[in-house]
């Protein structure tokens, strides 16, 4: 065993995790991942509650299924667009 950082990885996986391109991909994967799964449902992150509220508040309330119908698409199509992004970035054009 090798130790990289603070992680220990087998000897194998120690050179693979030292490439800069697949760690940049890994921590751009997470982040786009952490941020567009929030999206999906109405309570995935706090502003979705806050624009729950204020809408039921101006009167055009948005229920949880209907808001998750619609973030369901736009989740589906935001990591339809991030994926081969970040695939040709990282992985092809290096």
């Amino acid at each position: 065993m090798q130790g990289v950082g603070t992680v220990e990885v087998p000897e194998a996986a120690a050179g693979w995790w030292a490439c800069q391109s697949v760690r940049n991909a890994l921590w751009w994967s997470l982040a786009l991942g952490a941020d567009f799964g929030g999206n999906m449902t109405a309570i995935g992150v706090s502003a979705n509650v806050v624009v729950l509220g204020i809408a039921k508040r101006d009167g055009t309330p948005i229920s949880f299924w209907e808001f998750t119908r619609t973030g369901a698409i736009v989740t589906v199509i935001t990591v339809a667009l991030a994926a081969p992004y970040l695939w040709l970035r990282y992985f092809v054009l290096t």
